[in-house]
């Protein structure tokens, strides 16, 4: 059964300023490893692993989907808000062009 098959995508980001902030951000993608590969895009395990949110295998899903829900994705997506909170801490003003 699919429920003795877990496993998880995780990824860590880090940024250490120069004035010594630490801002990390963790993002984990949670899903089962399935039976045979399904599934013609992505790379490595992306046909093998099933996000049970789509019933689908990520190398089933498209691109953008992908990207947004991946380990990656999610990580990227808090450490851009913990970074807006740094510079508004700061002081800084955002620059749009980076965002």
């Amino acid at each position: 059964p699919y429920r003795d098959r877990r496993a998880r995508f995780r990824c860590v980001l880090a940024i250490a300023t120069p004035g010594g902030s630490l801002v990390t951000a963790e993002g984990v993608l949670e899903g089962y490893i399935g039976l045979e590969p399904r599934g013609q895009g992505g790379f490595g395990y992306d046909p093998l692993f099933i996000v049970p949110e789509y019933n689908c295998t990520l190398a089933e899903l498209d691109l953008e989907t992908k990207n947004r829900i991946s380990h990656r994705g999610r990580a990227l997506a808090k450490l851009r808000e913990r970074l807006a909170e740094l510079f508004a801490a700061l002081g800084w003003e955002k620059c749009e062009s980076v965002w």
